[in-house]
């Protein structure tokens, strides 16, 4: 919040597009959840950082599949970010895109924060990265 001692954003994600072979998918970031389906789609807000000690952020399909993945999942305060980096992210700022490919399946976003530009996405997050050791 503004004048707040810790960042937060919100982050609205409206599933658009869920594979044929999929029946749904959720996104999971520190309990928060965004259902997709095959029989309809309600936008979903989220609150990043949430707050949650771990952190975590995944996102899974139904049905499993033999042979085939069925989730991706990432743990600790930057999990939303990773999980993020995985996906094909396309649009302008403001009106964001972002298609995940699991095990041959996909799910697809649209996704808006209180935030310009989305903290996800700052060119200088593309590239950084924590030192192995000092």
């Amino acid at each position: 919040p503004s004048g707040g001692s810790v960042p937060l954003v919100s982050i609205t994600f409206t599933p658009f597009s869920l594979h044929g072979d999929a029946d749904s998918a959720v996104l999971d970031v520190d309990g928060q959840t965004v259902q997709s389906s095959q029989t309809g789609n309600v936008p979903s807000t989220l609150s990043w950082p949430s707050g949650a000690a771990s952190g975590s952020a995944s996102l899974s399909l139904a049905p499993e599949m033999p042979g085939r993945e069925s989730a991706i999942k990432f743990d600790g305060p930057w999990a939303l970010k990773r999980l993020m980096d995985k996906a094909s992210v396309s649009g302008s700022e403001g009106n964001l895109e972002a298609r995940f490919v699991i095990g041959g399946r996909d799910v697809a976003y649209t996704i808006q924060s209180n935030s310009e530009p989305n903290p996800l996405f700052l060119p200088a997050l593309a590239g950084f990265s924590c030192p192995k050791a000092f």
